[in-house]
């Protein structure tokens, strides 16, 4: 399959069509699981990929391209303004308007096309991709294998790394399905973040405010586990390795998190040494803000499979924090070693087994020993280059500021995504349209026999 950018986007190809309704789901795509953490419910504000999608929808609609937004269903959180709250059982998409049915925080396109097959309509399905590397996904894709895009539906992904992933996973099921591959067109759009929300200080008012002495401070900012975020025992036994060489330097990990992911990185971390590792659990913006504007160097760690962009690295690069990163999937598409920071090379523990897939799809893993680590002396030269030659990283930290500035706004982000809605409608307008609803999955159906209208349920009989 052809890969898309954006960018690419012909935008002759939708003309002057303007003012698109979109239609879209929404909470209803985002399984309980998704704000739950270890067992521990987690404020939907600490969930990147909900915080994230709030961030696409308020920007969207004020797009002058967008006529209107409308989410259906039940709503688990508050709604940007602007954005039109309705039933499920008020679905109503016109045939042949701009409509579009859009879903910012999950790429499943079954649910949207049981709506579209019920309604009779040919309105495209524009959907985003985020993780897509977690066990309980494969469910859902399934039951989009089984319900084919039209060829105006669109994934948008937000690196091509994540984008080739993505078709490699669906090309590895229809395989193991024995099935003809039928898959949705995937465009690359980039993410981006809204610099105007970002609250940036002078490096030493930030220091001044989170009572940091002279010494270096490393700095991780994210999710605190080590099974779903990051290579955290790499990291340790570099910056124990970085103090055993003489170099100055304090860790400090914040963000989302349990007490048992705190105790798992305490842990590693007095294995690796250290003993003044400081975890901060579930901090403010006002702090996250001070980390990122104090730090010396930001770290990140990451070799999860369900990391697909990068959104807190892009937040580093706007503060102007030097970055020392993985060189891990849309990370790499990020970050230039060597111009806009360091990239550490990672390797897996061993080759994947059948046991180990089986493993993984059925949920009793992913396994430790399968899982990628980052190459403990290269993380630690890299660590050691951003904090003692001072200049080079100030200078690598201002070319990374200047692409995100250039390359990961979220107007920029926004853009692209209503430019290839539109080019979908377009597509769209040569897909037959079906006047009529042609099919539903008789569910409801398969319980007739138990009762019908203004009829009593049949009585019970002993067998």
């Amino acid at each position: 399959m052809a890969l898309l950018v954006a960018s690419e986007i012909p935008v002759e190809t939708w003309g002057t069509m303007m003012g698109i309704d979109i239609h879209s789901l929404f909470f209803e795509e985002m399984e309980e699981d998704q704000f739950e953490h270890n067992g521990v419910r987690i404020d939907e504000r600490a969930n990147g990929r909900v915080l994230f999608a709030h961030a696409v929808l308020g920007d969207m609609v004020k797009d002058p391209r967008v006529h209107s937004f409308t989410v259906y269903g039940g709503v688990k959180g508050e709604l940007p303004a602007g954005i039109i709250r309705q039933p499920i059982t008020n679905v109503s998409v016109r045939n042949g308007g701009l409509e579009v049915w859009f879903e910012p925080a999950r790429h499943y396109w079954w649910k949207p096309t049981l709506i579209r097959r019920a309604l009779g309509g040919s309105f495209p399905i524009v959907t985003m991709m985020h993780a897509v590397g977690y066990a309980d996904q494969v469910g859902s894709d399934l039951a989009c294998m089984a319900i084919a895009p039209s060829p105006a539906d669109t994934v948008i992904a937000p690196s091509l790394a994540a984008a080739r992933s993505f078709t490699d996973r669906l090309h590895s099921l229809f395989d193991a399905c024995r099935a003809t591959p039928t898959l949705p067109r995937v465009v690359v759009v980039p993410y981006g973040v809204d610099e105007a929300t970002l609250r940036h200080l002078p490096r030493d008012e930030a220091r001044r405010w989170l009572a940091w002495d002279v010494q270096p401070v490393a700095v991780f900012i994210g999710r605190v586990s080590s099974a779903d975020k990051g290579d955290f025992r790499s990291l340790v036994q570099a910056v124990a390795e970085v103090k055993r060489r003489g170099v100055q330097l304090k860790l400090c990990v914040a963000g989302v998190g349990t007490e048992e992911d705190v105790s798992d990185i305490l842990r590693l971390s007095t294995e690796a040494g250290l003993t003044d590792v400081d975890v901060r659990r579930n901090v403010t913006e006002e702090y996250k803000a001070a980390l990122m504007s104090g730090a010396d160097v930001f770290v990140s760690p990451s070799n999860t499979i369900s990391e697909s962009f990068g959104l807190t690295v892009v937040e580093a690069m706007f503060h102007a924090a030097p970055i020392v990163c993985s060189a891990w999937s849309g990370y790499r598409e990020l970050i230039n070693h060597g111009t806009e920071g360091w990239l550490v090379p990672l390797h897996w523990q061993r080759t994947f087994a059948v046991r180990d897939e089986v493993a993984f799809v059925s949920g009793v893993g992913p396994l430790d020993e399968v899982k990628a680590r980052m190459d403990v002396r290269a993380l630690a030269d890299c660590i050691e280059e951003a904090v003692v030659f001072r200049e080079e990283a100030v200078r690598r930290a201002h070319s990374a500021q200047v692409k995100a500035r250039r390359e990961f706004t979220l107007t920029r982000c926004i853009t692209g995504i209503v430019d290839v809605m539109l080019d979908s409608v377009a597509r769209a307008a040569g897909v037959e349209k079906d006047l009529v609803p042609r099919w539903a999955p008789n569910v409801l159906g398969a319980f007739q026999q138990y009762a019908a209208p203004g009829r009593a349920f049949p009585q019970c009989r002993t067998m």
